[in-house]
């Protein structure tokens, strides 16, 4: 099935940093997608809400993310509500994300939370550009089981997400996740173990040490209805992964231990 949009659905970003602000050096977006007026968590630090009017990701959907934190800019990306991988009648769709971070800068790819229907497919793929080791970058991802509610837990074909992380031409880390409910019992051992979300939290380049990973695993140890673990990783890198009933409570529970100092 070809994309119904005669391209495909592109967004890029270019953000920089001048006068002790980040700001927006070029941007472009095709539909479905729209870029909102960016605002200030802090005065250095900005945050984009990419917008889409559709009503998720269909079948031949191929959709391309750019983006680009330069010298010293400091950037969050993140979604205005959860994405929805629709139901497909046969075929599947695409996701190309190419993040860049340079000296001094950091990047905060923060996308909502993934709902993946059932029949549904999708091919992920994120390649992370690091120029050394003062360039950060933060990742979080939740992926659901899919709508619990309509009892729709791992009734999609496939959900694969590979995820590259390079400082300089050396990878330092591979995330290669591949959910096939037709090939294994995700709801069992070793996979996602009775609960319908799972969460990852990378970090990189964030100074970290072990007091500070110490503290993330006391903060899994005693959240509710959540079991997970931190792991650290070459390349000054921390991987934190969990297991949840409500995608909003890993989220919320990320988000608290990304602010523990």
């Amino acid at each position: 099935m070809k994309n119904k949009y005669p391209k495909p659905s592109r967004v890029l970003l270019d953000a920089a940093y001048k006068n002790g602000k980040t700001y927006i050096k070029d941007v472009y977006f095709s539909p479905p997608f729209k870029i909102m007026q960016p605002f200030y968590k802090h005065d250095d630090y900005m945050t984009i809400i990419c917008m889409s009017s559709s009503s998720g990701i269909m079948a031949g959907d191929h959709q391309e993310y750019e983006l680009i934190a330069r010298k010293g800019s400091k950037l969050e990306f993140t979604s205005n509500e959860y994405e929805k991988i629709n139901k497909m009648e046969g075929g599947s769709a695409t996701r190309t994300s190419t993040i860049m971070v340079e000296d001094d800068a950091t990047m905060y790819y923060n996308p909502q939370p993934t709902i993946p229907f059932a029949d549904s497919a999708l091919e992920s793929l994120v390649n992370v550009h690091l120029a050394n080791e003062s360039s950060r970058f933060i990742m979080k991802e939740v992926l659901s089981s899919g709508r619990s509610a309509r009892g729709e837990n791992f009734q999609y074909r496939f959900y694969h997400n590979l995820i590259n992380v390079y400082e300089g031409n050396t990878l330092i880390y591979r995330d290669n996740s591949r959910f096939n409910p037709s090939m294994t019992d995700l709801s069992g051992m070793g996979m996602y173990e009775g609960y319908q979300r799972f969460g990852t939290l990378l970090l990189f380049h964030c100074n970290k040490d072990s007091e500070w990973i110490q503290k993330a695993r006391t903060m899994l140890d005693e959240a509710p209805d959540i079991d997970g673990g931190v792991t650290a990783v070459p390349g000054d890198g921390v991987v934190i992964r969990a297991l949840g009933k409500q995608s909003d409570s890993l989220d919320q529970l990320f988000d608290k231990i990304l602010a523990l100092s």
